[in-house]
């Protein structure tokens, strides 16, 4: 049996090991993070439409980064009357084709394949003894053309053709289709996934542009081009409606999260105990065993001799 002050001692003892028990430990942290990365949507979805209506949102290209005229003039207006877009006179310059570009850059991007599709509405008036053309397309970040529809009328008669064409750093794919008088017709262009082919598409047919091509390549703008052709008399092409489908890309944005994992050593909620707090608690034991050990040996001792022979264990 031991005493009250052994008792003591221990009860001493035992509470500096539960409070050992209920301190909190950190085990680590771990760093969750986000890079910049671009997610394709896999449903199809109207990225851009424009019924030409008004002119919001377009503006003068003055140095284009690519573009097929001899000269780039920036006295050329974009206009509309509420039903379509067109340009103002275009002056006399020097080079074969002269006119104006203008850009209207897109809230969300688009990638060139993953079934892309562009659609473009045209009117032709086809006077007489007039000139022009209009290119429509779709600019990669870069504002290099990709995909394209134009109308050209280099003739006094009554003839011209159009254009349905994809490019990718001056390397070209394009169907032409001769024609002549006015005409009012609705263009298309688009990725075909399930012939991996990019395609165009008129009045008259369905045509394959090319199946090499970059899929991941962005398409940060749409873009309309007027030009007359040397100082003949300039007539203005209208576009009636500008259609742009696809999967947006969507990019994150890059953050840093810090998440601390605590483990709460206690004696009463079975919480997991780290090894840190498992080590010290067997340390706490090790000395309560020997505090004990002393004590009843301290106060257990029977007769004996000063050599120890008598401690009772």
């Amino acid at each position: 049996m031991f005493r009250k002050s052994t008792l003591l001692s221990l009860m001493i003892i035992f509470t500096i090991s539960v409070s050992v028990f209920n301190s909190n430990y950190t085990l680590g942290t771990t760093q969750l993070e986000m890079s910049n990365q671009n997610f394709l949507i896999a449903s199809e979805s109207t990225i851009w439409h424009n019924d030409c209506s008004n002119i919001t949102g377009w503006s003068i290209v003055p140095n284009p980064q690519q573009v097929r005229l001899d000269g780039i003039q920036d006295d050329v207006d974009i206009l509309s009357d509420e039903s379509a877009i067109h340009s103002s006179l275009i002056p006399y310059a020097e080079g074969r084709w002269h006119g104006s570009m203008f850009l209207f850059e897109l809230e969300t991007p688009v990638y060139i394949g993953h079934g892309l599709n562009f659609e473009v509405e045209l009117n032709h008036p086809g006077s007489t003894n007039y000139m022009g053309g209009i290119e429509v397309g779709l600019y990669d970040r870069y504002q290099n053309i990709s995909y394209w529809v134009s109308i050209v009328d280099s003739w006094t008669s009554l003839a011209f053709s159009t254009d349905l064409g994809y490019g990718d750093g001056g390397v070209n794919s394009v169907h032409t289709t001769s024609r002549s008088g006015s005409l009012q017709a609705d263009y298309r262009i688009w990725h075909n996934e399930t012939i991996n082919t990019i395609q165009g598409q008129d009045d008259h047919g369905i045509y394959n542009l090319t199946s090499e091509f970059e899929h991941e390549r962005e398409i940060h703008y749409v873009g309309i081009m007027f030009w007359n052709v040397e100082s003949y008399n300039y007539e203005s092409k209208y576009v009636l409606d500008i259609l742009v489908e696809g999967a947006p890309i969507i990019t994150t944005t890059t953050s840093t999260t810090t998440v601390t994992n605590t483990t709460s050593i206690t004696n009463t909620t079975g919480s997991l105990i780290g090894f840190e707090a498992l080590a010290i608690s067997i340390s706490s034991i090790g000395v309560i065993i020997i505090v004990v050990a002393v004590i009843c040996r301290s106060k257990s001792q029977g007769p004996g001799t000063p050599s120890g022979t008598g401690y009772q264990w």
